[in-house]
């Protein structure tokens, strides 16, 4: 059954689906008991009419100025003015909108997530407000008041805030803290949007997530990218006290200003992995051709490519050694998977390596040092006492086999001639 009815901001999760809508199945009755229960611990500490209060000022302390609603109103009416589906932006009471409104109701909170997230923006001791705006549709003023709130933004920041700020009341916060928090929930940051049918409404929110997806790959440092970052921190870091700092010291201090590291696959606050990250962009990242191979990765694969991963990449380099091996195996797989000769699943770490000893299968790396010194061999000492083979053959063979980029034009272009 669908909790209770608590508060007026609060209202229960049966509450969340408009009557007009189609029946169906609410997966986030739990998650909804919570976020009712976290907005009845916060009008227990801030007062029951906390729901009505006015967006703080700039000279009470608020974080950002208030919503003019006025100009919301004018620039809504006006025919002539704003075409911007954003018409204003400011500072609101966040429980103004009941805080379990959804524009996809039926579709399940991945509630592990929305704890990462509460964890990695305010874990720690950390007081921030949300880092995107809520959005609420743009409306006609009533006696110079909005009529009420819809918002058409995603719920999960706004829940997860409520669901936090109730935590730290339910530990025991100091009143210094309490009062932060008060004021982020009173002045944050919103946008009102021009929206008036349920269409415009339901494709605004979808394509905020779609929006935020994009922001997130688009900041997110994958592998190689955290490597170079590693690197250059340190570096910057020893100019700056113009001494050497040891591994263990870089990663004390991303475990002092970035503590959720710790949860990482690959944290920075590990010593060693500050080791593997700097060997890394010495050892590969430096060398422009692989390089460039690493790079093609990452932008057609993304996170789900190949070389993602900077315990992988230690161990390519630490079994083929030699740069021009380096160079041979990132070039060779890099065709290899644009001619759809090898698949991404097949560079797993357990593929490279192979089964070992005791009739297990050979692994990747093995293959590919093998080929190359076949390759090696061909090129050299073979094709040298080759006398039945022409002079010009010979340097064809040797330009054909030079480089995969080389193999690529001059071999497999012609067979699809």
């Amino acid at each position: 059954m669908a909790p209770k009815k608590a508060s007026p901001a609060a209202k229960s999760a049966a509450s969340a689906v408009s009557p007009k809508e189609p029946d169906y199945v609410n997966p986030n009755v739990e998650w909804h008991q919570k976020v009712t229960d976290a907005v009845d611990t916060i009008l227990g500490q801030f007062g029951m009419d906390f729901v009505d209060k006015q967006p703080l000022t700039l000279e009470e302390g608020a974080l950002v100025a208030p919503m003019d609603w006025q100009v919301m109103h004018d620039r809504l009416m006006n025919p002539q003015g704003s075409h911007n589906e954003v018409l204003c932006a400011g500072g609101v009471n966040v429980l103004r909108c009941n805080p379990l409104q959804s524009m996809t109701p039926s579709v399940r909170i991945n509630v592990q997530k929305v704890e990462a997230m509460m964890m990695n923006l305010w874990g720690h001791g950390k007081i921030v407000p949300l880092l995107e705006p809520v959005d609420f549709v743009a409306k006609q003023l009533v006696n110079g008041k909005m009529p009420e709130f819809d918002r058409i933004s995603p719920e999960e920041p706004v829940q997860a805030l409520l669901v936090w700020v109730a935590r730290r009341i339910r530990d025991d916060a100091d009143e210094p803290e309490l009062e932060l928090w008060r004021k982020i929930l009173l002045s944050t940051q919103a946008r009102c949007v021009r929206a008036s049918s349920w269409d415009e409404r339901y494709f605004w929110s979808v394509n905020s997530r779609r929006r935020t997806a994009d922001i997130a790959k688009t900041v997110t440092h994958l592998a190689s990218q955290i490597c170079q970052d590693i690197w250059l921190f340190k570096r910057r870091k020893e100019s700056l006290l113009n001494k050497t700092l040891t591994n263990a010291e870089v990663a004390g201090l991303y475990l002092q200003f970035m503590p959720d590291t710790e949860t990482d696959e690959e944290p920075r606050s590990d010593e060693g992995n500050i080791q593997r990250a700097c060997q890394v962009y010495e050892r590969v990242l430096s060398n422009k051709v692989i390089a460039s191979v690493i790079a093609w990765s990452d932008t057609t694969h993304g996170s789900e490519g190949p070389f993602n991963s900077i315990g992988k990449l230690v161990e390519i380099s630490a079994k083929l050694k030699k740069i021009p091996t380096l160079e041979y195996f990132f070039t060779s797989m890099k065709l290899a998977l644009q001619q759809d000769q090898l698949e991404v699943g097949e560079l797993s770490t357990k593929k490279l390596r192979g089964g070992g000893g005791h009739g297990g299968k050979i692994g990747l790396l093995d293959v590919v040092i093998t080929k190359k010194a076949m390759r090696d061999f061909l090129l050299s000492r073979w094709l040298d006492v080759q006398n039945n083979i022409s002079p010009e053959h010979k340097a064809l063979l040797k330009k054909t086999f030079d480089t995969a980029e080389n193999y690529e034009a001059n071999y497999i272009a012609t067979r699809r001639v």
